[in-house]
């Protein structure tokens, strides 16, 4: 094959695509790998919901056209810390958990989430001190949902 371009190895052959960066692809052709691989993410809220017992918020679309679920929390608005917790859709229940120090204690807070399609509904908040056995109720919640993000477009999903 000396003085050809064409690949002798079967990879080469497979492959098929030319040796260029992604500036090559256009949009769409972006977007269809990024759904072929199960990397694609929807943002689902765009500000900061109050995570407090009873408190309800809406969805930009039905949480049933995803896979997988990130749901971004931070200790309160203003803090320097963004946790994720990552979970598959068609839970009852949905836990999202969020750890800090407070002076010598370690502290974690989880919530308790339901979604239903577009509809988001915080059932219960409880704290949990790391010598504590069992979990108290707290009326006010340190964690705010800074983001929800749909992952994975499954097929029928808009």
């Amino acid at each position: 094959m000396a003085g050809t371009n064409e690949m002798g190895s079967v990879e080469g052959q497979l492959v098929g695509l030319p040796l260029a960066g992604p500036e090559t692809f256009t949009i769409q052709q972006l977007a269809y790998l990024k759904r072929a691989l199960g990397v694609d993410e929807t943002d689902l809220i765009s500000s900061s919901k109050e995570c407090s017992s009873g408190a309800t918020f809406q969805l930009s679309e039905s949480i049933a056209n995803f896979e997988r679920v990130k749901i971004y929390c931070a200790r309160n608005p203003s803090a320097n810390s963004n946790l994720c917790n990552e979970v598959l859709v068609g839970s009852a229940y949905y836990y999202i958990q969020a750890s800090f120090i407070d002076g010598s204690s370690l502290l974690i807070d989880t919530a308790q989430l339901t979604i239903s399609g577009t509809t988001v509904t915080v059932n219960a908040i409880a704290r949990k001190t790391l010598a504590a056995t069992t979990l108290t109720t707290s009326t006010n919640a340190p964690m705010t949902i800074t983001k929800i993000v749909g992952v994975h477009r499954i097929a029928g999903g808009n």
